[in-house]
């Protein structure tokens, strides 16, 4: 990976400099993006309908593709064909990035907080 992929990957996830917290807020679509690509593979459309799903408002494809985009140039997602549509699942970088969001929300109030909101 050249060195301007590596620098987005830490400006979107790994940038140690700024707080966690801050991450979470400005990232938080493409976190749950991540998440939910972790779990299934999934095509552009039911993406955007599940985040709909998920009361998430109107999810255009202006801005899913572009974060898929992102997403796949930090080598976070990986894409395939199937027909005519393009399948994306997380790739094992990606679940990396979770694994540390997740260690990240076990050991701080924000995760606290976050456990006893759903709770």
């Amino acid at each position: 990976m050249d060195r301007d992929a590596i620098r987005r990957v830490h400006k979107l996830f790994l940038d140690k400099k700024k707080p966690m917290s801050q991450l979470i807020v400005r990232k938080f679509y493409f976190s749950l993006l991540l998440w939910m690509l972790s779990k299934e593979e999934m095509h552009g459309y039911g993406i955007i309908k599940r985040m709909e799903s998920l009361d998430l408002g109107t999810v255009k494809a202006s801005r899913i593709y572009p974060m898929l985009a992102e997403l796949e140039k930090l080598k976070l997602v990986t894409k395939r064909k199937e027909g005519r549509r393009v399948l994306y699942k997380a790739s094992s970088r990606g679940k990396d990035v979770l694994k540390r969001l997740k260690k990240y929300l076990n050991n701080n109030p924000i995760g606290e907080f976050l456990r006893e909101l759903v709770a």
